[in-house]
């Protein structure tokens, strides 16, 4: 029965899928109960539930479903249709991270590390961002990247900064494509020139702080590239797109100044360019 269940709901019947699902579930398939416990969470063609989804997830952890034991985990966190109970969440993260799951591992390293509910515990939090990082989990490599090149709870070291936003980068994290790039951009030349194209890469991923750099770049000469208004319109006007609106006025201003150094034709350009640019995926 899950096997149709299944099949109906990739298949987008998920009215059909449901009552298949339920028997496989209640007896005992930790698939099937997982399933479930994503379609309520979600309201994925059923009305969202957050108390059906964590008690389904609670049927799949007894069965020993690792990513239930971190969807579970999360919602203990936030008390998404349960109550909000910091330690179960965590023994729920470390269940799922020894059964090899890198998020959970990466989930504990965060509440470690922001005190998150828990005392703030750098050694804890160095200790769970490796465990994923060595996954090879690309938000774990950032952070650890982060913490190198910041010196925070390590001493700074700016190679092994390098490292992990590297190996982050790597894998189309477009965060540490923009940390790495700014680290490089302070180097010499053949490292600034690497820089600006891993720069040039987080920008047109869709990454608004890379869209602002990149623009201020254009705009005012900086690290030996040549300036270019028409450019520095387009990047900071994409950044302005999804730039948090708390703080998008001094992008508004920004792209006003970049605005008035161009003409009607040049102005026209920079508008097509806009229109016409799509983000890259990888």
């Amino acid at each position: 029965m899950f096997s149709e269940g299944l099949a109906l709901y990739r298949a987008g019947d998920v009215s059909k899928a449901v009552p298949l699902l339920e028997p496989d579930a209640r007896a005992g398939d930790a698939e099937a109960a997982y399933a479930l416990g994503e379609l309520y969470l979600n309201g994925d063609g059923v009305g969202r539930n957050l108390s059906m989804s964590a008690g389904w997830f609670m049927r799949a952890v007894d069965h020993g479903h690792t990513d239930a034991a971190f969807k579970l985990a999360n919602a203990h966190k936030l008390g998404l249709g349960i109550p909000q109970n910091i330690e179960q969440a965590l023994a729920l993260y470390r269940n799922a991270s020894s059964n090899g799951s890198s998020e959970a591992a990466y989930a504990l390293g965060r509440i470690y590390r922001l005190g998150d509910g828990v005392r703030r515990d750098y050694p804890k939090a160095l200790k769970w961002l490796r465990i994923s990082a060595d996954k090879g989990f690309a938000p774990a490599e950032h952070e650890l990247g982060q913490l190198y090149q910041e010196g925070i709870a390590v001493p700074r070291d700016i190679e092994t900064a390098k490292h992990w936003l590297s190996e982050a980068a790597s894998k189309g994290h477009a965060p540490a494509r923009f940390d790495l790039a700014r680290l490089l951009l302070d180097g010499d030349i053949a490292s600034r020139q690497s820089g600006f194209a891993i720069l040039q890469l987080s920008a047109n991923n869709g990454y608004a702080p890379a869209q602002r750099r990149l623009a201020a770049m254009y705009f005012i000469r900086s690290q030996g590239i040549q300036t270019d208004a028409i450019a520095a319109y387009q990047w900071i006007s994409l950044a302005e797109r999804s730039w948090p609106a708390a703080t998008r006025a001094d992008l508004v201003r920004e792209k006003a100044r970049i605005a008035n150094t161009l003409d009607a034709n040049a102005l026209a350009q920079a508008k097509s360019q806009i229109r016409n640019w799509r983000p890259l995926r990888n």
